[in-house]
């Protein structure tokens, strides 16, 4: 818990100085870090730039910015796409990039986080 004081000071008829303290005290964010896969995912073609917003999970509570990695145990993207936090819609992930091979891509893991955590606390999407 930190905490922090504001001293307001002001004259008033018969005083020539009041001083007033006051003390806040900041709470951490309670919620708690959730994520979510996007069902069912979207739509993806050799070839076809995906639309902006291509969204395949989204993120809530916590303390924003969030962030994301591959697992080390994940399998690969599909060839040609990354995964992005889209900067417009905050906790939003976005598939992006143009896919270059056809076929069925499971066991992709994602590690996402927030900005108030360890990594270890990592929430773990599987696709």
């Amino acid at each position: 818990m930190e905490k922090f004081k504001i001293c307001l000071e002001g004259e008033y008829e018969g005083m020539s100085e009041i001083n007033v303290n006051l003390s806040f005290t900041v709470n951490p964010s309670t919620q708690t870090l959730s994520a979510t896969v996007v069902s069912p995912p979207p739509a993806m073609a050799v070839g076809v730039a995906m639309p902006a917003g291509s969204a395949v999970a989204n993120v809530t509570g916590g303390v924003p910015p969030y962030t994301g990695s591959l697992d080390p145990n994940s399998q690969p993207l599909p060839p040609g796409i990354t995964l992005s936090f889209n900067a417009a819609n905050v906790g939003e992930i976005d598939a992006v990039g143009t896919p270059n091979t056809a076929g069925t891509f499971s066991g992709v893991i994602l590690d996402v986080n927030d900005s108030a955590s360890s990594a270890s606390s990592a929430k773990k999407l599987r696709f």
